[in-house]
């Protein structure tokens, strides 16, 4: 019987040593979390640990090479290694047949087809289909489609906006000499064959009347030239010390980890973290617990933050937030303009994850938020091969669509609020 394939298994010619393995997942695990080097696997969907274990044969070579024949890993090595980038392949394979290729079949459960990055019988099975059919997944087809068009167009025109009009934190980020990550408009780029991830932060103004602000701001995914939506919050919970909020603007983002602390190591899972310095901030300096004028002038930071990150913020039941950027699990808009709930499969928490609702049922991931970073991580282009490939993240307020045509605040508002109503809590 075949042993399924998953992290940390390798072809039978991958002999490195120790050493070798360190320095391999070193281009992955990079400073943050890993300062002491590691020669694990972190297994974020199973919230486990692997090590390096050789399989008869070239299994993991037959797998990236179908991965990349199909459209889901256009930059695959080929290296034998069952890596972070051919567990987000697998995991995005997994979830094209649940929700595209083979919805109806999966809906059967003839047999499911949960997207844990492990290929087992089930997965197979699609594979060998696949194969047998020459199927190719649409995200790779190399067209640019006519929402991503709008999102590249609108994105532009908002860029031209606030060079002639910047708002004043823009003025401040752009008279600072130190702002690491962040860029100020004369420095935006809207590149279609890059990866953007777009943030409208919404309601930031407002002082809330709870310990907790909602996650309902909306998320808009463009790479490959597909646009995918997902929600969360882009504003940290009020607090009684000074919460932080990231300044507007467009910064360099890279995959990397979240829960990096020695005390939080089976909690790690990949997040985006700067991609260098850090962001810049504005500081609630007033006590308002909201992102005011008076914040905005008054608060900003005058160091770089490195850890001001994107990461998941389980269903979006409430919000995770100390200042990062957070991204419900719970479901998602794809290319298609389909809303995907991913309810079967995520955890509400950290705890949660890896383990089952059910005995027959799915292994628990981060859902939604795994989708996008395995997008992020498989298809954006990578210039530097010892280093993880950068995005752009661009925060935009939404009474930016007030003032720049192409496309309505009202619509974004109706957008979040079907992706915050629909399922389950």
């Amino acid at each position: 019987m075949r042993k399924v394939l998953r992290l940390g298994r390798v072809d039978e010619d991958v002999r490195f040593l120790e050493a070798e393995k360190a320095a391999f997942l070193d281009r992955y695990h990079h400073r943050h979390g890993f300062a002491n080097g590691e020669i694990r696997f972190r297994d974020d969907s199973r919230n486990c640990w692997y090590y390096w274990e050789n399989l008869a044969g070239g299994p993991i070579r037959d797998l990236t090479s179908f991965l990349q024949q199909a459209g889901f890993m256009p930059y695959a090595s080929h290296d034998g290694i069952f890596g972070y980038v051919t567990q987000a392949a697998v995991r995005l394979f997994q979830e094209y047949v649940r929700t595209v290729s083979h919805a109806d079949q999966h809906a059967r459960r003839s047999p499911p087809c949960w997207p844990d990055g492990v290929v087992g019988q089930d997965t197979r099975s699609y594979i060998d289909d696949w194969k047998r059919r020459g199927l190719r997944c649409r995200w790779s087809n190399g067209e640019q489609s006519p929402d991503h068009k709008r999102w590249i167009g609108w994105l532009k025109a908002a860029t031209a906006h606030y060079r002639s009009h910047p708002t004043p934190s823009m003025k401040r980020l752009g008279q600072t000499t130190r702002r690491g990550d962040s860029l100020p408009p004369a420095a935006w780029t809207f590149a279609p064959d890059d990866t953007h991830l777009i943030g409208v932060r919404r309601n930031a103004g407002e002082r809330m009347a709870s310990d907790r602000r909602p996650p309902d701001d909306l998320f808009i995914l463009l790479l490959a030239g597909q646009t995918f939506y997902f929600w969360g919050s882009t504003d940290p919970n009020p607090s009684p010390g000074r919460e932080g909020f990231l300044v507007e603007g467009q910064h360099r983002y890279r995959l990397n980890w979240h829960n990096i602390g020695q005390q939080r190591r089976e909690k790690i899972y990949k997040a985006a973290r700067p991609a260098g310095e850090g962001v810049m901030v504005i500081r609630d300096v007033h006590g308002h617990d909201a992102l005011t004028d008076a914040n905005r002038r008054d608060g900003f930071d005058v160091q770089p933050n490195p850890t001001f990150n994107i990461h998941w913020s389980g269903m979006g039941i409430s919000n995770w937030s100390a200042g990062c950027q957070v991204i419900s699990g719970k479901n998602y808009r794809n290319d298609s303009g389909d809303l995907i709930s991913c309810a079967d499969y995520v955890a509400r928490t950290d705890r949660e994850r890896g383990e089952r609702r059910s005995e027959q049922g799915p292994r628990l991931t981060m859902g939604a938020y795994t989708v996008l970073s395995d997008l992020v991580l498989c298809y954006t282009r990578q210039q530097n091969l010892a280093e993880k490939p950068t995005f752009l993240y661009t925060l935009i307020p939404e009474e930016a669509f007030d003032e720049v045509d192409g496309i309505r605040r009202s619509e974004l508002s109706d957008t979040v609020q079907r992706l915050r109503s629909e399922g389950f809590f």
